[in-house]
């Protein structure tokens, strides 16, 4: 064999067998508590990415709300079980509906088969119980009522809604669709609740992990909109914890808004919440 014709071939064997001994570098897990099927760990793992890993800007309640108030839509990202991410949500509803802001409600506590009931409540023609009894005899899980969820808390947002005649729409069936099947049908119930109410902002309270990364509702609707996640991702946990804030909420170098709290100890409510 030709001198150069064995260099080359010796060059490529070497070459092949660097690349079998590179290792595989990946990046550092976003999820700070992975948990379910390898597809459920994937999907939250690709909404934590898009949160953002820094803070560009510390926001006070008033800086918050002027945020807002300029966004057709505002989703809000749940935490099931979050009595202190809830009373965040609850005061930023009051906040905006004080400042004379003209709300819409889309949520996921009440499934869309439970519509009419809704709809019966809200009008006065059913009182408290016959609603949660309504929905409990279709849907044993009612998050009206259930243990494994902050009931008391979309108790309490139905309740707000209606003393304050804010419109409320039901978003997706319950018992749930398959993962695979919800974001389609949750970005398809929020286009008609904006078209339902032009003149109206639009508050999206769904999971958060639907917000960003593969589920993308955010982008599937794809009109201005400020987005407040519940959880930060690590790498943004991380920042916090070497930057402690000093206003309630930061918003992430991907325009992502984070309430506080969740990085470190809660901050207290300006005024009662519950």
């Amino acid at each position: 064999m030709p001198t150069s014709r064995r260099t080359q071939t010796l060059a490529i064997a070497l070459v092949l067998a660097a690349c079998q001994h590179t290792p595989v570098v990946r990046a550092p897990a976003e999820d700070p508590t992975p948990s379910g099927s390898a597809a459920l760990r994937a999907y939250k793992e690709s909404h934590y990415r898009e949160i953002g890993s820094s803070v560009a800007a510390e926001l006070d309640w008033e800086r918050l709300l002027a945020t807002i108030a300029s966004q057709r839509v505002v989703f809000l990202g749940d935490h099931h079980r979050d009595r202190r991410l809830h009373a965040v949500h609850r005061e930023l509803l009051r906040r905006l509906l004080e400042r004379g802001a003209r709300l819409a409600l889309g949520v996921e506590c009440v499934g869309s088969q439970d519509q009419p009931a809704l709809d019966a409540w809200l009008d006065g023609r059913i009182d408290d119980a016959t609603l949660r009894r309504a929905i409990a005899m279709r849907w044993p899980d009612s998050w009206l009522d259930s243990r494994d969820v902050d009931s008391a808390h979309y108790r309490e947002l139905l309740q707000l809604a209606r003393v304050q005649r804010v419109p409320i729409r039901a978003l997706e069936p319950a018992p749930r669709l398959p993962l695979e099947q919800r974001d389609a049908v949750l970005a398809d119930a929020v286009r008609r609740l904006l078209d339902a109410e032009p003149y109206s902002t639009v508050v999206v309270i769904v999971g958060h992990a639907h917000l960003l990364g593969n589920g993308d509702l955010v982008g599937r609707i794809g009109v201005p909109a400020a987005v407040l996640v519940a959880r930060p991702s690590n790498s943004l946990a991380a920042w916090l914890a070497s930057h402690p804030p000093t206003q309630p909420f930061v918003q992430t170098e991907r325009g992502v808004l984070l309430p506080t709290f969740v990085a470190g100890e809660p901050r207290a409510p300006s005024r009662p919440t519950d």
